[in-house]
């Protein structure tokens, strides 16, 4: 994993009159401390999800591209 990339880490539960909870929500450097960050808050019920991304930060605050000349309306 490169400096862009983290892993985004929920604790969700499940109730069969509330519906779906998230009981925790973070972001880690890797996988390895995706499990250390659900260790440490599992309380028995969750299920843990963990996902890879990636930011580009150039890319959020980059200028949208400027409208052409030969666009199409």
């Amino acid at each position: 994993m490169d400096n862009n990339d983290y892993v985004k880490v929920l604790g969700v539960r499940f109730d069969a009159l509330e519906g779906l909870t998230v009981v925790a929500d973070s972001n880690v450097k890797d996988l390895e401390a995706a499990g250390r960050y659900a260790a440490e808050h599992d309380d028995g019920t969750a299920i843990w999800i963990s996902v890879p991304c990636r930011c580009d930060i150039c890319r959020i605050f980059s200028k949208p591209n400027e409208r052409r000349e030969d666009s199409i309306e």
